[in-house]
């Protein structure tokens, strides 16, 4: 069996993972402090009043909003590492 590539991702490993994250536009953070983990075979709902951040979270799963500070991985890689068709390619949102 061929060895699996250093920092591939594992059934263990989180699919989303969100690490002391602050998420932002310009120079001001929008959200701060997120750490949130999803596994495999789960759903994942947001729900906060108008303005907590959820529609920017999720600009920040896709890549249209950038962390400010902290880690996002996808797949157990470095979310600013993946290429546009990776990121289509493991990531859905549904609004």
């Amino acid at each position: 069996m061929a060895a699996r590539p250093r920092g591939a991702w594992t059934v263990n490993a989180p699919l989303l993972r969100f690490a002391d994250a602050s998420v932002g536009y310009g120079d001001g953070a929008v959200v701060t402090g997120v750490g949130l983990e999803v596994r495999p075979g789960r759903f994942v709902g947001l729900v906060g009043p108008n303005g907590a951040g959820k529609s920017t979270l999720l600009r920040a799963v896709t890549g249209a909003a950038r962390l400010t500070v902290g880690t996002l991985e996808v797949a157990g890689r470095p979310a600013h590492a993946l290429t546009p068709r990776e990121r289509a390619r493991l990531i859905a949102v549904v609004p």
